[in-house]
């Protein structure tokens, strides 16, 4: 299975790291999130190449190759070709029933978080929903 943002953007139990919260760009207005999520999440994910990170044998993150890169939408969206996508909202998204439960919980949800890996260290970014 492949991971997004997607926003969509999710992955790990405790770390060691501290994590930095970076400035991820503009609020997601919830009108166009629920036109995403409207679709299925593997159209959604047909759109984002990524894969497996394992580190001494065990599954890690999906490391991002690309974002709808295409899409000018997602151009800002703060998520680089290499991070390691951790966790989305709090939840992990290894199995794609995990990734399910994240996509239906996002259209009531207030904010987007993703925690991640870049250049060794664990980021979150933050994007808030509005109305």
């Amino acid at each position: 299975m492949k991971i997004a943002l997607a926003v969509l953007l999710f992955v790990l139990p405790a770390f060691a790291a501290e994590k930095t919260t970076l400035p991820s760009g503009d609020p997601i207005n919830r009108a166009a999130l629920l036109q995403v999520l409207s679709g299925s999440p593997g159209a959604f994910l047909s759109h984002v190449d990524s894969e497996p990170e394992f580190r001494d044998g065990h599954f890690y993150g999906w490391r991002l190759r690309a974002l709808y890169p295409d899409d000018a939408r997602f151009s800002n969206a703060s998520l680089h070709p290499g991070d390691v996508i951790l966790r989305i909202n709090q939840r992990r998204v290894e199995h794609p029933e995990e990734f399910l439960q994240v996509w239906k919980t996002l259209k009531r949800s207030k904010e987007l978080r993703v925690e991640l890996e870049r250049n060794g260290k664990i980021q979150l970014l933050r994007w808030p929903i509005i109305d």
